[in-house]
Order: structure tokens, then C-alpha cells, then sequence
């Protein structure tokens, strides 16, 4: 026995000891590769270089390098817009960067994102030097962007596809009407159609209204654009996208004067040699965009003085909405309020550009920020930089801004809220599940989403959503120093194009982040600033206790579940989403 306790003591002592070792062991391994991560080593561009930025993926304002993905070998699914355009105004100035080569594959962007683009390219070629184009198959956001460019090359069994913009919604009353599933809706504002999946099954003519009206504004911006850099009317491009123009033989889009050559792919290397006038392949240099990116800048002295870009990107929810751990979905949480606090009482931090690309979300969440906002406007200036989407609670928070600046094709305004309490009394009902209560008052148990609402309850609820309407109103006729009554006319939840808002005086002035981050520097009256950007990256340890089991079951579910599992699970969600919601629909398609 004794014999027994010693021999179990020395494989236990040996556990703890191997285990030991381990944790060592993968704590080193941990801290090697994500040092590997996030070291980023200075590169040096050799001459002729050209600076390739790759169109495949999805666009993003900013984000986070992701761990998880680079510690299984794949790849970042997402592009960083920002660091784009910094890779394009850095290979502009570097003498040794010859051009840069749009390689352009599946690429998913907003309107104003490659609006943004287009427009740094096109300072880009104030250089003198090239730019070139290739794609198998151009798609249409690929094109808009890649149609400025010297030469447009497309494969000789491609295609180029322009076929116009389109808005689809999903509705979900017919399935919830299968399931038993009722939504109890209030809301406030004509044109607030977020809540229309839930209360029909198509689109009202006022929706529909607001949409057209918005798509027609952004497409014909596309038009112009693309005919001044081709040479084609936007007459003339409107009528050969009608008649289906992805589906014509490739050689007719150089006779309409689409497209430049057509060449296959490895071809294109012999070009690239050709254009930068080096002898052979071995000396052609190809660089990325965060190899440009990491360029150091000539330095002209320390500078004290900071701009800073705060990135409020997503939908703005108490948690996190994290669908996949590959995928780090930005969201704006509450603690943003935090970093605000943080730069209002940085003294180095002299202006504040807040850069916006959020549908909204939470009610409550977006006054909150505006109160932290518009305490910070108090002490040091306060810019907001529209992206593609600045809409709903994503206005709310923009409203009190010193100036708005916004792209022309820009999605803002839709002032309004809703909410939407659901009862699964029908659903439950079917499964044989029966409820019972005692309760101290009337309505203890409010809300429920095991039994409908009464009429109080209604009246109740729908007296809360229009107080807030109110105060949403008031946010905005405040800040953009318009009368209340002006502001309730272009209200009512009605989205509208950038350019639409800066006539209705919703925003000030049309442009992108370099523009508004200029205004910042002239309010705050300084020559000389670093910006830096905000919310800082997480590293990987803070990432890695944000993604527990639970995130990591859902991450899988969304990978490998089916559509209408999906869109269950989305009706199921509803419970637990804040009550009173300033935010665009919940699911709005928009395919550029």
C-alpha cells in the first residue's frame, strides 16, 4: 500500500510537473506567434516597384489583425480601407514605387468606400505615374473602381459586369405566422421600414419610394464617374447596361470602349516588365499594401500636437456581435464611451474626427454616446466622416458634430425609432409547452414574449417609442441648429443620399476622411499633428478571452448552417435585443 502511494504521488507530482512544462511551453509558443503577429518590420521599396493592391475580400473602414485566422494558416478575409488609401498617398511620394496594379477578384465594398478609392487614385495619377487594371471577370463594384485606371485589361473569355443597383429585404412574417410567432411593433416615422420583415411580407410604397430615390442618386454618380474616366456618355453606358452587358463577347468591350486589351492572366507579368522597363521577371518587384504601408515616413521633426480618428463601425449594441471568430465583426459597444472620456481628457489630442459606417442600433446606447460627444465638443472640436452608411443611431451620434462631412453617395438621415417586443405564445402553443404565473401587480411580467400584450401594455409602449422620437429630434434639430419643426419634415425615418442631405442641411460638406480630418486641423487651428487611430487594436490575449466556447459553437453554427436555420435563429434574437432600436433594417442587401 505504502508502495502504491508513493508510486501514486511521484505520476501525480508528474502531471503537475508535464502540465507545468506545457503551460510554459505554449505560453512561449503563444508569445512568439503573436509577436510574429504583430511585428510589422519597416520595408524598403527597391527602384521600379510596383505597389499591388489585391480586390478580393470584404471592405472594411479598420480593423484588427486577426490571431485566430493566422494561427490556423488562413488568411484575413477582410480589406482595410484606410490602409489602402494610406498604401496609395505613401506610393504616390516614395520614388521608387512606379505604379500600382488593381488585381481584381471577388471584391464586396460599399459605394462610398471604393467612392473613396476611386478619388485617391486619381490623385494618385496627378504623379505621373500608372495605373493598370486586370480582372477575369470584372464585377461592378471592381469596375467603378478600376475604370480610372491608364489601362483596363480584361481577360479574353472575361466579362465586365454593370447591371445597375438593386435593395433586397428579407421579410420573415410569413415564416413567423408559420411558427406561431407575433411581433408587437411600435414604431414612429412614415419611412422607418426596419420593422417591416416583421409586419409584411413586401415593401410599402414609401419605402420603396426612399430606396429608389437614393439608388437613382448613387447610380447615376456611378455613371458620370465612369463615363468621364472611359470617355462614354452616361447615356450611352446606362443603355449598354440594359441589355445585359456581362453576357457580351469580351471583344466588344474594347469597342465601346470599356475596356483596353485583352490578355490572360500570365500575361500580365510580361506587361508589368514592359511598363516598368526592367529586363526580366527577376527584376520585377512586386510590394502589398502593408508592405507599402510600412514605409517609414521621412520624419520632420516630433510633433506633439494629435488628431485623432475615432473608427465607429457597425451596429451599435450593448454586446458584441461576433458571428464568427475568423470574422472579428466590428460593432460599436458601450465601450466607446470610455474612449471618449479618454480623448476628451487627452491633451495631446487636440480634434477629434469621428469616422461613422454604422446602420445604428440600440436607442438608449446612441444617446449616451451623444452625451459623452457632446461633452468632449466642449472642450476641443468634433468632426464626423461619413462612410458608406451613417443612418439612423448611426445619425444620432453624428448630429451634435461641429461639422458632418459626407460622401455623395453616402446613406444617412433615417430619423426615427422602433421597437419590437415578440410573443412566441403561438410557437410554444404547438409544442404542447403551457406557462402558469403569480404575480404581485398587474404587469410584473412585462414584457413577456410567452404572451401577447394588453392594451395598456400597447398604449404604454408606443407613448415610450414617440418620447424618444422626441428626443432623437431634439438631438438633431440642436445640433444642426435647424428648428424643430424643419427637422420633423425630413425626419420620419427617411433615408437619403449624401448629396440629398447636404441640400436638406443634414450635413455640411461632401468629401471623405482626409477632407474632414483637414476641417479638424483648421477648427482646432494647428499646422502641424500626427493622427492616430481609435478604439487601439487588441492584442491577442484580450481577444482571446473575448472568444470563450460559446462563440466559438456559434462561429461554427454560421459556417455551416443553412439559410433558413439562420434566419430562425435571427426571429429567436429578437428577445434579447434592446426594446427600443434607431437603426436601419435588419437585413437590407444592397449589391454595388
Amino acid at each position: 500500500m505504502k508502495h502504491f502511494f508513493k508510486t501514486f504521488a511521484a505520476v501525480v507530482l508528474g502531471i503537475f510537473a508535464g502540465g507545468f512544462i506545457l503551460l510554459i511551453g505554449a505560453v512561449a509558443f503563444v508569445s512568439f506567434m503573436v509577436g510574429s503577429l504583430n511585428s510589422e518590420p519597416s520595408y524598403e521599396a527597391a527602384p521600379n516597384t510596383i505597389l499591388k493592391i489585391d480586390l478580393n475580400g470584404r471592405e472594411r473602414e479598420y480593423i484588427n489583425a486577426n490571431p485566430f485566422a493566422a494561427l490556423l494558416g488562413e488568411k484575413q478575409k477582410d480589406l482595410s480601407l484606410q490602409k489602402q488609401l494610406q498604401a496609395i498617398r505613401t506610393a504616390k511620394i516614395d520614388r521608387n514605387i512606379s505604379g500600382i496594379y488593381l488585381n481584381a477578384k471577388s471584391w464586396v465594398t460599399g459605394i462610398a468606400s471604393a467612392q473613396a478609392l476611386r478619388r485617391a487614385l486619381l490623385d494618385f495619377k496627378e504623379s505621373g505615374k500608372f495605373v493598370i487594371a486586370y480582372a477575369d471577370q470584372y464585377t461592378q463594384a471592381a469596375y467603378y473602381l478600376c475604370s480610372v485606371a491608364d489601362r483596363v485589361i480584361v481577360n479574353p473569355q472575361g466579362s465586365i459586369d454593370l447591371h445597375g443597383l438593386y435593395a433586397e429585404r428579407n421579410f420573415y412574417t410569413g415564416l413567423m405566422q408559420k411558427l406561431g410567432i407575433t411581433a408587437q411593433i411600435f414604431k414612429v416615422g412614415t419611412y422607418k421600414s426596419a420593422v417591416e420583415p416583421f409586419m409584411r411580407t413586401d415593401m410599402s410604397e414609401a419605402n420603396k419610394l426612399q430606396t429608389s430615390l437614393y439608388l437613382n442618386d448613387q447610380w447615376d454618380y456611378i455613371l458620370s464617374e465612369i463615363g468621364e474616366s472611359r470617355s462614354v456618355s452616361p447615356q450611352t453606358l446606362n443603355g449598354e447596361v440594359n441589355n445585359i452587358l456581362s453576357l457580351n463577347e469580351t471583344s466588344y468591350y474594347e469597342e465601346i470602349g470599356l475596356a483596353d486589351s485583352l490578355l490572360y492572366r500570365s500575361d500580365m507579368e510580361n506587361l508589368l516588365i514592359e511598363m516598368t522597363g526592367v529586363s526580366s521577371k527577376k527584376d520585377l518587384k512586386i510590394a502589398s499594401v502593408d508592405e507599402v504601408c510600412s514605409i517609414k515616413p521621412v520624419q520632420s521633426g516630433k510633433v506633439s500636437d494629435k488628431i485623432a480618428v475615432l473608427y465607429a463601425e457597425g451596429e451599435i449594441t450593448e454586446a458584441a456581435m461576433n458571428r464568427d471568430i475568423y470574422d472579428t465583426e466590428p460593432s460599436i459597444t458601450s465601450r466607446y464611451l470610455k474612449e471618449i472620456q479618454d480623448l476628451k481628457d487627452d491633451e495631446s489630442v487636440k480634434a477629434v474626427v469621428m469616422r461613422v459606417n454604422s446602420p445604428g442600433g440600440s436607442a438608449f446606447l446612441s444617446e449616451q454616446i451623444w452625451k459623452e460627444l457632446n461633452d468632449l465638443k466642449a472642450v476641443k472640436p468634433f468632426i464626423v466622416s461619413m462612410g458608406d452608411v451613417a443612418a439612423s443611431g448611426g445619425y444620432y451620434i453624428s448630429a451634435g458634430a461641429n461639422l458632418i462631412v459626407a460622401e455623395p453617395t453616402t446613406i444617412t438621415g433615417s430619423i426615427g425609432i422602433f421597437g419590437i417586443i415578440p410573443d412566441f405564445s403561438g410557437l410554444l402553443g404547438k409544442t404542447g409547452i403551457t406557462f402558469d404565473e403569480v404575480q404581485t401587480n398587474k404587469h410584473a411580467n412585462f414584457p413577456s414574449v410567452i404572451q401577447p400584450m394588453d392594451e395598456a401594455e400597447k398604449q404604454s409602449m408606443q407613448a415610450y417609442v414617440e418620447r424618444g422620437y422626441r428626443l432623437f429630434l431634439k438631438r438633431c434639430s440642436e445640433g444642426r441648429k435647424m428648428p424643430i419643426d424643419s427637422m420633423a419634415k425630413i425626419a420620419e425615418g427617411r433615408v437619403w443620399s449624401g448629396v440629398r442631405a447636404m441640400e436638406l442641411g443634414l450635413v455640411d460638406e461632401l468629401g471623405d476622411l482626409d477632407k474632414a480630418i483637414q476641417l479638424a486641423s483648421d477648427y482646432a487651428q494647428i499646422n502641424e499633428y500626427e493622427t492616430v487611430n481609435y478604439p487601439k487594436q487588441k492584442d491577442f490575449f484580450s481577444l482571446l478571452m473575448e472568444n470563450g466556447p460559446t462563440q466559438i459553437a456559434t462561429s461554427f453554427f454560421y459556417r455551416f448552417s443553412s439559410n433558413d436555420m439562420r434566419d430562425l435563429l435571427f426571429i429567436y434574437r429578437l428577445k434579447d435585443i434592446e426594446k427600443i432600436q434607431a437603426r436601419l433594417p435588419f437585413e437590407m442587401n444592397t449589391s454595388l
